[in-house]
């Protein structure tokens, strides 16, 4: 386990967590206003971190030294790491619904939110699991390649990276696919299998190859990469090309993970090459958060939800000079649940997997 990559997971759940929740302090002023702009502008890039990330662990996950994994044994952990740690949350979120605002019901697709195949957030239990939606395709794409040697896993993640960009170059120039309304009638083969994102999903792998024969040589030149695509990033959502910060509420523009997909990218390899070279950050804190950090991410909109319908938010608007001492609050509070919920549900639920798992797959 690289802990600098748990240190960065833990950075990229809270500036989701920060992102949803800012829109609820209509009242901030001053730097706090400053702040809250620009994790509105920028939070979701934490979702492009978790993707790359993704691929990264899969990759390191998957073949080790002892072999690779087998088909339908990766395909069970997967399953349960994804399904076991959410499952629970959904249950929450549905009672919680029912007793306090149970309209929402009704535009809620329950089987494509149990089995997280519905990409339209509107019409999930939770919404931020549209991410999961990716997850588990690339999961099983993923496990498709283990049904062949490692030596071409390179080569074939090349082939399907590229084969994206072509895709996507093709439907942005010729198809004009994400045009207003548009992109609503794209098939699911372009949604899914051709999608922006899955372009993350590979240079996470591709890192992890990388990293089996090759070391960064140069931290500084990654880190001048970061700022440029991150700046070309910020510069293109305060153009005229996209006002208002469309991209950060355009969740499926390619653009977004051309800019901020290769800047999580060059974090990532940087954070790497940091813990190689004997420096790992805050380890402490990160192997605990990095245990909770799933159940952040799909609880952190449920806690939103009854705050919401408790009147926390009314009370805080009110008084400005609460709201740090508020948003400082609601990190606290969905962090210690998630630690709780890690301990004493999600963890005990993966052992149980995990002893499953070894019976179905013994070892030889």
């Amino acid at each position: 386990m690289i802990i600098n990559i748990q240190f960065l997971r833990t950075i990229a759940t809270l500036m989701v967590v920060l992102f949803h929740v800012f829109p609820h302090y209509i009242n901030a002023d001053g730097l706090i206003k400053q702040f809250m702009f620009l994790l509105h502008q920028f939070g979701f890039i934490g979702v492009d971190m978790f993707f790359v990330i993704s691929g990264f662990v899969i990759y390191k996950s998957s073949y080790r030294n002892n072999g690779q994994k087998k088909f339908l044994e990766f395909i069970y952990e997967r399953a349960a790491r994804i399904y076991l740690g959410y499952w629970p949350h959904m249950v929450i979120a549905i009672i919680l619904v029912l007793w306090l605002q149970p309209v929402i019901l009704e535009r809620i697709d329950f089987i494509g939110s149990t089995f997280l195949t519905q990409p339209n957030f509107r019409e999930l239990m939770i919404p931020v699991t549209w991410t999961l939606f990716f997850e588990v395709y690339f999961y099983l794409f993923f496990a498709f390649l283990l049904l062949f040697n490692k030596r071409h896993l390179s080569k074939i993640l090349i082939v399907y990276f590229v084969a994206i960009v072509l895709v996507q170059l093709y439907g942005i120039i010729i198809e004009n696919n994400y045009a207003v309304g548009k992109f609503e009638n794209m098939s699911l083969v372009n949604k899914l299998i051709f999608s922006p994102f899955c372009l993350e999903f590979i240079m996470g792998c591709l890192i992890g190859i990388y990293f089996d024969s090759r070391r960064v040589k140069s931290l500084g030149l990654l880190f001048v990469l970061t700022l440029i695509f991150f700046g070309l990033g910020f510069y293109y959502q305060q153009s005229e090309l996209l006002p208002s910060g469309l991209l950060a509420q355009g969740y499926n523009l390619p653009q977004r993970v051309f800019f901020y997909g290769f800047s999580a990218v060059f974090i990532t390899m940087i954070l790497i090459e940091v813990e190689l070279r004997g420096k790992q950050l805050f380890p402490k804190f990160s192997l605990l958060m990095a245990d909770a950090a799933y159940s952040i991410y799909l609880s952190h909109l449920i806690i939103i939800f009854v705050l919401l319908h408790s009147g926390f938010f009314s009370l805080t608007n009110k008084y400005p000079e609460l709201i740090m001492v508020s948003i400082l609050f609601y990190i606290f509070v969905t962090s210690v649940y998630s630690i709780l919920f890690f301990k004493y549900i999600e963890n005990p639920l993966n052992q149980k997997a995990r002893a499953l798992r070894n019976k179905l797959f013994p070892k030889h």
